[in-house]
């Protein structure tokens, strides 16, 4: 298999990190500053179309202005302060009057088609002063006008087309009231002046010249001026003529940007599509892509000079280390950066020599082994050759009929039988086999102790299939004979109870015996050999089951003592439920 090289790795993993991190600050940075150009850009649009509101705003109060003049000119107050005439040749004459007047002031105001009067005496004045009054009923029977006169939140009319022949252009109205100049509360009349709606929408087509998008809106949403505006979108844009009381409104297809013009009560509004945003905002893309590809390729090439700097006194230390596949020990090997690969490499020095140390005691150990195989050997001779002195005894102490020596003998030979077989498939027994081996001690005790305890053994049935480590309950009891009965020199009971508790195997040996100073048993506990005074026996028995158990099994089981002075004493061992016996 080939090895890769960890240059190739760490590079590999840095170069990724890098990018994936790149990448990610690249997306915030792209999203942030693009964002930003976009705000600008529509932040820019407002200024622009301010600037043609302020200009549209200024040519109303020019209209304003202008008939305001008109309203106070002498000649058309005297004329509609004139309630009777002479004859008709006086009326008609006034009239002419009045209409001289209204064409001069045409005259002063290229965006006026036609201006006429309505006088509250009766009279109509126009500047065509040849029309008459036919001509300004059927005026004031369009539907546009009749909306305007009904309505008092018009500012000017919806556009129309003139009746005049010669004007073929749209045209709106602006009507003002005209009072006495002698007495404020009389009304004398009103002056309508048809406008030319080209004259808004010259300004509005100067400033559309770089959009698509650009509409004048007037009274209830109508649109006086569109440019390039498809079908299908017409209808989008006038849905939210109406809703949008924002200065901007982000829709679905990009952002409507709305500037009224409060003296026409008109507004004017662009649509800044989402592509021509992005468009615009497409230079900030291409910066970041070329800062990406240039500090990723900056970044990686400085990376690699300084991993190559710094692995290498790694592919120093990894040769040295392949060496040990042949076998070879020493190095002579120096490294000095000052840092953990240094420290590393101490640890390789350390680690060969603690190596080449352990081989030799392993052939040091390897020697002792052979040594005790062959004591073991040895030593597995004597227990055959007691056995069999055991048994000359009691063929003679039958033949000569002494049943106590027989019984003895017999009760020792069981016990050295199951006691001194070795091997790791004879470490357990089962809970009946290690009764069997406590009732042969008991023989044995009986006959040295005559009439000294009492033992009560009881055991569950389904718990007697089940199988615990050799020689845990005999040391117990021997333990609570030799130095709970035996040192209070009066009768004691023992009684040993096997069952379950908690799903686990406890067993139980209690006795009335002299009890167990709490010094010793917190020894105990602590993993200390349980020892009396120097001149008594130890309790080698009941420590070696507490680290077999250990050993065996570890925590929750174990071995606990409970024990009052001149009292009782109760040795508690827990152990898993093992073997054929009940069931888990």
């Amino acid at each position: 298999m080939a090895k890769k090289s960890l240059k190739k790795r760490i590079l590999t993993k840095i170069a990724f990190a890098l990018t994936a991190a790149t990448v990610v600050s690249t997306i915030v940075a792209y999203i942030y500053f693009s964002r930003i150009v976009r705000e600008q850009k529509i932040h820019d649009e407002q200024i622009k179309l301010r600037q043609i509101v302020s200009q549209l705003d200024f040519m109303v109060e020019d209209i304003q202005n202008f008939t305001r003049s008109i309203a106070i000119d002498q000649t058309i107050q005297e004329n509609l302060n004139k309630k009777t005439y002479k004859n008709e040749f006086d009326k008609t004459k006034r009239r002419f009057e009045v209409g001289k007047q209204l064409v001069f002031y045409n005259s002063l105001r290229n965006y006026i088609g036609v201006s006429m009067l309505k006088g509250t005496n009766g009279l109509y004045y126009s500047s065509r002063n040849l029309m008459g009054d036919v001509y300004f009923q059927e005026k004031f029977e369009l539907e546009e006008i009749q909306e305007y006169e009904a309505r008092d939140d018009m500012v000017f009319s919806n556009p129309y087309y003139s009746i005049e022949s010669e004007i073929s252009q749209s045209v709106i109205c602006y009507k003002t009231v005209i009072r006495d100049m002698n007495s404020a509360s009389e009304i004398l009349g009103v002056l309508y002046l048809d406008i030319y709606l080209k004259y808004f929408t010259d300004q509005i087509a100067n400033y559309a010249e770089d959009y698509e998008n650009v509409y004048l809106t007037g009274n209830s949403a109508n649109i006086l001026y569109q440019k390039k505006i498809e079908e299908k979108e017409s209808g989008y844009f006038s849905e939210h003529t109406e809703s949008n009381r924002q200065n901007v409104e982000k829709v679905e297809k990009g952002y409507l940007i709305r500037e009224d013009i409060i003296a026409a009560g008109w507004s004017v509004n662009t649509f800044l599509s989402n592509k021509y945003l992005w468009q615009q905002s497409k230079f900030v893309l291409d910066f970041f892509l070329l800062f990406f590809v240039i500090s990723i390729t900056l970044l990686l090439v400085m990376t690699s000079r300084i991993l190559e700097s710094m692995i290498h006194p790694i592919t120093r230390l990894t040769k040295a280390m392949e060496q040990m596949e042949y076998g070879e020990l020493r190095s002579d090997l120096s490294i000095h950066t000052g840092d953990e690969i240094e420290l590393l490499y101490r640890r390789f020095r350390e680690m060969l020599a603690e190596i080449q140390q352990y081989m030799e005691g392993k052939l040091e150990d390897e020697h002792q082994k052979k040594e005790m195989e062959f004591d073991i050997m040895l030593s597995q001779i004597n227990p055959h050759y007691l056995y069999n002195v055991l048994n000359t005894v009691v063929y003679i102490a039958v033949a000569e009929k002494n049943k106590r020596i027989v019984e003895i003998v017999n009760a020792l030979i069981h016990t050295l039988q199951e006691t001194l077989k070795v091997g790791e498939k004879n470490i357990y027994i089962t809970i009946e086999k290690e009764i069997e081996l406590v009732e042969c001690y008991l023989t044995i005790q009986r006959y040295r102790y005559p009439d000294v305890f009492q033992v009560e053994i009881c055991c569950e049935e389904e718990l007697k299939k089940c199988v615990i480590p050799k020689t845990c309950i005999q040391p117990i009891v021997e333990n609570a004979i030799l130095h709970g009965i035996i040192p209070g020199e009066t009768n004691g009971v023992i009684r040993v109870r096997i069952r379950e508790a908690e799903e686990k195997i406890q067993i139980t040996v209690e006795d009335n015996g002299v009890g167990m100073d709490s010094d010793k048993i917190r020894k105990f506990m602590s993993g200390e050999a349980l020892e009396e005074r120097a001149e008594e026996r130890k309790h080698i028995g009941i420590t070696n089951i507490r680290d077999r158990i250990r050993f065996l099994y570890g925590e929750p089981y174990g071995i606990w003592i409970e024990s009052r002075i001149n009292e009782y004493t109760v040795v508690k061992v827990l152990l898993p439920i093992q073997g054929e016996g009940k069931k888990q």
